[in-house]
């Protein structure tokens, strides 16, 4: 079958047609290929070399690494946004606002001592009364939420980047 590949300058395939193609700047090239050509599937993972298209494994391998490290961290962020359990036993949210809300009161009671009581929601129990020291636990216990989840996604971006292999990259999971 008769198609026709662009190449840009480090002969890298960028597109592929069945029709001639004009991109500005860009060889357009014609090349024989058997129908259902991994190249129509994944033109960019294939250079032009010395006349023929040549599967470049390591661009593939780079690039999976990237769009699993990208997944990874979704996911990570994805996870920090989760409520949490504290210790106390109660669920607590943690989207941005939630965040920036418990670091505001803990700025509070940390300038001003006289404040005792912390009136804070629950997305198990609804509103409760919170001591100081259990309020500044629930911090910690946020922090200790978010803090796993990074640690997490670093462990696997690290197990991710030391990949050698398509299916070692696809069997890294959350």
């Amino acid at each position: 079958m008769k198609l026709y590949i662009v190449i840009n300058a480090e002969d890298r395939v960028l597109s592929v047609s069945d029709t001639p193609i004009s991109m500005g700047g860009f060889e357009t090239i014609e090349v024989e290929v058997q129908d259902g050509a991994e190249i129509f599937t994944h033109p960019t993972s294939f250079k032009y070399e010395n006349g023929s298209l040549v599967k470049d494994e390591s661009f593939v391998i780079e690039s999976a690494k990237k769009d699993k490290i990208e997944l990874l961290n979704m996911t990570c962020e994805e996870e920090i946004l989760k409520p949490f359990t504290a210790t106390n036993g109660h669920v607590y949210a943690f989207e941005m606002k939630d965040q920036i809300n418990f670091n505001q009161q803990l700025s509070l009671i940390t300038l001003d001592e006289s404040i005792t009581e912390i009136i804070w929601k629950t997305e198990d129990s609804g509103v409760l009364v919170h001591t100081r020291d259990e309020f500044i636990q629930v911090v910690a216990n946020a922090e200790t939420h978010k803090r796993s989840n990074i640690t997490k996604y670093w462990t696997l971006k690290a197990q991710v980047q030391s990949a050698t292999t398509i299916e070692g990259i696809e069997a890294i999971t959350w």
